[in-house]
């Protein structure tokens, strides 16, 4: 189990799991393996067989937190998000404060279209762990989903307060801005993603159209030829 975990550690997923089916051929009846195995699987996109090893570690132990929210990851990328949404509420039946575990059923709800309740859960997350930006980023989507625009940016500006070298926030803003048709506000914000990320072919797609927006067709060519 040691070697398997520190071969998890060092991201060699296949070493890992050969000590992993080593430690369930001499004692099936442990669960940890299963799980670790899981981990591993997650980790090679082999989301059917993590659901399969998940189920076989919570078959021995139906405690095991991190195995719901395992699972549930593996159940949200085959597309069964009732099923995932299950796992995560589970999972918080026994840790109640669990933050991950909030925002993980929030985008659970998110990719069910329940955008009220997603909003609800990710402000849940947001005050169990009141300092975390991706989560204001989360409730901002879910925000722009269910066509509330105003909320979405209160939610990029708080999240900027908390981190302000992230360029996915200052992009989020931008695109934000850009639908409030602040078109000039907007291209600063990817300015500024640009100087965060270094040359990234989605920024300078958008802040070319932004650009275009401002009649400013010289920058909006030079974005595009930056993109080719």
């Amino acid at each position: 189990m040691s070697i398997g975990k520190n071969a998890l550690y060092f991201e060699d997923y296949v070493l890992a799991m050969q000590y992993f089916n080593a430690v369930i051929g001499a004692k099936p009846y442990l669960a940890e393996p299963y799980f670790c195995r899981a981990v591993a699987k997650i980790n090679l996109e082999d989301y059917i067989g993590a659901d399969a090893d998940c189920s076989l570690a919570l078959e021995r132990n139906p405690f095991i937190v991190s195995a719901y929210h395992c699972r549930g990851i593996a159940r949200m990328n085959t597309g069964r998000y009732e099923e995932a949404l299950a796992d995560f509420k589970q999972g918080l039946e026994f840790d109640e404060y669990n933050s991950t575990l909030t925002t993980l059923k929030g985008i659970a709800y998110v990719q069910m279209k329940k955008y009220d309740d997603a909003k609800n859960t990710f402000t849940e997350a947001l005050a169990k762990t009141p300092r975390k930006a991706p989560i204001y980023i989360y409730r901002a989507k879910a925000n722009v989903l269910a066509g509330d625009t105003v909320s979405a940016l209160e939610d990029a500006e708080n999240a900027l307060k908390l981190d302000k070298y992230d360029a996915d926030v200052y992009a989020f803003r931008g695109m934000m801005r850009y639908l409030t048709k602040n078109f000039k506000e907007a291209v600063a914000d990817y300015d500024e993603a640009l100087r965060l990320a270094g040359k990234r072919a989605d920024l300078f797609v958008n802040r070319g159209i932004a650009r275009y927006e401002l009649n400013d067709l010289q920058g909006a060519m030079a974005d595009y030829d930056a993109v080719v």
